[in-house]
């Protein structure tokens, strides 16, 4: 994107259209080492109100049925009693489509190629969906260039899924088809274009790269209480805690289940509340804006740290100290650079726990081939990582036109916003619940191993009360049905977070802090722990 030279329309090769092709489902390649690769990639577009198979279906039954009762005077018993039944399907149909997204996708989504399609249904390598908004780039490739090449232009799709980006990249060959692939960073240019940069030279190279990276920026928006909420109340088990709720109702047990519903709704309101907190304390972990130093076009000028974008030349330079809050101000890196001209001491306890200082050196002062393709590994002694502190700061022998007014090391950015190192760690914090893999085949099993002696006991329930003619078929299928929801009781949420709280206050009692208590049922299980390294624990006295 920054280095790589554009040849000229006469000395270029013909080269075959780009094209996105007609497929619809697309393999990811080309993916870091995240907890949660993607493995493929299904576009959709919505389907019409009519031909989604969660309305076409439940319209034409619900004719049939009006018409039996209305129509058929020997089918009214039927249509009477299947009406309820087919209202019921059709209200577990609009549940399905909340629960499951591969039943959302089947239901009012259609498969379509990607330049036509509006969302897509991404697959990780653990199995799980997730539904994703296609979105156009605004910098797309000028038509120009397409037109030099014989070629026509060609949409710039993507979609952001973990808060990263990945590309719909066309194929040339019309035989293999289109790849969809994480956004690349300038992470592993040759060490000369980062000793020799300029940064980003004018506006256009400004905006263009600001349109394909975004801002550097931390935010994580905070969920309404009336939305999370509304997630809460369409959850499988709330909806099965809402049908026991009705069936005691239907057999005259008001006060108890008056009482169960408000129950279940403070405990409900009592979890979102509980995860607003935790939103609000993750929102504070990101690092404040700043205003720093960033060389573009041809000059030094003071932006906020949102404006970074990978290739901006960035000086660090330390916060001098300041007593108006009443101690040191900390100086962060706001981004992960490459120093190129002078030297840092950086703190980074913040991301691995060890606090001994660290000094950072120009890259070009390793002594290592101008033409090595740079390497966060090897070349760590000259990255800085974003989210460390800035402890003291040397100014190099660069060009006078580099020197930054008042001195300062001279860096190129790498990565921002959460593709940094930072923000790596935000992205682990933030979606930490979908990698919890606790095996519940032993709940499963227990809870079927309750539901056979139940359908045997609502069995010979339903054939006493069947043998018996004066009994009340009504009350005999409301008793039925109220044995089988019976295995699992209502107020099992409520049970189980007491059951917790007992568990944190007994671990703290013996000074054991958790952070995340619904790791507690996995942690029983342990008979072995281990540490990467004694330095977070420890000290050096």
């Amino acid at each position: 994107f920054f280095s790589r030279p554009r040849q000229s329309p006469s000395s270029r090769m013909p080269v075959a259209p780009a094209t996105l092709g007609d497929a619809a489902t697309l393999h990811v390649v080309g993916d870091d080492a995240d907890d949660l690769p993607l493995v493929r990639a299904t576009f959709f577009g919505r389907r019409p109100l009519p031909l989604r198979l969660d309305v076409a279906p439940f319209a034409v039954a619900y004719v049939v049925s009006f018409g039996c009762y209305a129509l058929v005077p020997e089918l009214e018993a039927a249509a009477v009693i299947a009406t309820p039944c087919l209202v019921l399907l059709h209200i577990l149909a609009f549940l399905m489509t909340h629960w499951s997204v591969g039943v959302l996708c089947a239901a009012q989504l259609s498969p379509c190629p990607p330049h036509a399609a509006s969302l897509v249904c991404t697959v990780a390598a653990s199995g799980a969906r997730a539904l994703c908004s296609v979105e156009r780039e605004a910098a797309a490739p000028p038509e120009a260039e397409a037109a030099a090449t014989g070629a026509a232009p060609v949409p710039s799709l993507f979609f952001v899924y973990h808060k990263s980006k990945y590309l719909v990249e066309p194929s040339t060959d019309p035989t293999a088809p289109s790849v969809c692939r994480k956004l690349r960073m300038p992470c592993d240019e040759p060490l000369s274009f980062y000793t020799t940069t300029r940064g980003l030279q004018t506006p256009q190279a400004a905006r263009e790269a600001r349109a394909r990276f975004g801002d550097n920026d931390f935010s994580i928006p905070r969920p309404a209480f009336s939305e999370l909420l509304q997630e809460h109340a369409l959850a499988p088990f709330f909806v099965f805690q809402m049908l026991c709720v009705l069936l005691l109702c239907l057999d005259d047990y008001w006060y108890y289940s008056v009482f169960t519903l408000l129950m279940l709704v403070l405990f409900e309101c009592t979890v979102v509340k509980s995860r607003l907190r935790n939103v609000d304390e993750l929102r504070e972990l990101a690092t404040p804006a700043s205003s720093v130093l960033v060389f573009r076009s041809d000059r030094w000028v003071t932006l906020s740290s949102v404006a970074l974008l990978p290739g901006d030349l960035l000086a660090l330079t330390r916060t001098p100290s300041s007593r108006m809050y009443g101690g040191q101000i900390d100086t962060l890196v706001p981004a992960d650079v490459v120093l190129v001209h002078g030297t840092v001491a950086i703190n980074e306890s913040s991301l691995t726990g060890e606090s001994d200082p660290q000094l950072k050196v120009a890259v070009g002062a390793l002594g290592d081939d101008p033409a090595t393709p740079l390497s966060l590994l090897s070349h760590r002694a000259s990255v800085v990582l974003g989210g460390t502190k800035l402890l003291q700061h040397t100014s190099g022998e660069q060009p006078k036109l580099l020197q930054p007014p008042g001195g300062g090391a001279v860096a190129v950015v790498l990565r921002t916003g959460f593709a940094s190192s930072q923000g790596k760690l935000m992205r682990t914090i933030l979606f930490a619940s979908e990698r919890v893999t606790g095996s519940d085949r032993e709940t499963l099993a227990f809870i079927l191993f309750l539901l056979v002696f139940a359908v045997a006991a609502a069995t010979h329930v339903l054939l006493e009360g069947l043998a018996d003619a004066s009994r009340s078929r009504y009350k005999l299928a409301l008793h039925c049905l109220m044995i089988i929801t019976s295995v699992v009781p209502p107020e099992l949420p409520m049970e189980l977070s007491l059951a917790v709280n007992n568990s944190l206050l007994a671990l703290h009692r013996h000074d054991i802090f958790c952070t995340e208590p619904f790791r507690i049922p996995l942690a029983g299980k342990l008979s072995l722990c281990c540490f990467d390294k004694t330095g977070t624990l420890t000290s050096d006295d």
